[in-house]
């Protein structure tokens, strides 16, 4: 009797044992996530945490800037991943306001197809005096929001592939004081968009091509 007596107590107490193991196990991988509000870098981009990701699903993460100060080439790709977290996988879903804002050194950026941000916010690129090229490749874009670009003087080249801007939705002084510049677009767009972004501020806006072939040539 007393041997099945100490039998059942080894019993419950393994069993004890392995719930509270399982239920640390469970809660140290719960944890080995980053949070909402973190950083992360890829390519000298400074991205921060809007949703985490967890076991099942990707985070999402907004584009916040520049971590390398002397990056001169901006490259958004659509997803990023967390080498510090078991490669979690983000994707791309939106930028801060004034991400880039003041920044002389960068001279050329690229958004990827992939990428899913459907607004230019506002301040993102202003004052950018050295940016020349703007390569925006995602198809979901809806919106360049007011001094997105303002102050970029020597932007000279932007290429856009979404059909969906509109007059309302380039915002008041998106282009203020951007020179002489190039778009390449969808055909069916080029007489909208150069007089939608000429009347937000672009002194001179020219068309020069379909966006596919500028894009293949390169």
């Amino acid at each position: 009797m007393n041997n099945i007596k100490n039998l059942l107590k080894l019993t419950v107490t393994l069993a004890f044992m392995l719930a509270v193991a399982l239920l640390v196990k469970t809660d140290a991988k719960a944890a080995d996530h980053a949070s909402v509000g973190d950083y992360l870098v890829k390519d000298g981009i400074r991205y921060v945490i809007t949703q985490a990701a967890t076991d099942s699903d990707a985070g999402c993460v907004s584009v916040a800037g520049v971590e390398d100060s002397s990056l001169t080439k901006v490259v958004i790709y659509g997803t990023v991943y967390d080498t510090s977290h078991n490669d979690d996988e983000y994707s791309c879903t939106a930028m801060n306001s004034s991400a880039f804002k003041n920044n002389t050194k960068i001279t050329e950026v690229w958004l990827n197809e992939s990428v899913q941000i459907k607004t230019i916010p506002s301040y993102a690129f202003y004052g950018c005096k050295n940016l020349k090229t703007v390569v925006l490749r995602m198809s979901c874009l809806k919106t360049i929001d007011k001094y997105a670009f303002a102050k970029c003087t020597n932007l000279s080249t932007l290429a856009i592939s979404s059909t969906k801007l509109t007059k309302s939705s380039i915002k008041a002084n998106s282009f203020k004081n951007v020179k002489n510049l190039t778009i390449y677009v969808r055909s069916s767009k080029k007489s909208k968009y150069v007089k939608f972004i000429s009347n937000r501020g672009a002194k001179s806006v020219t068309y020069g091509g379909s966006y596919v072939s500028w894009l293949s040539s390169l």
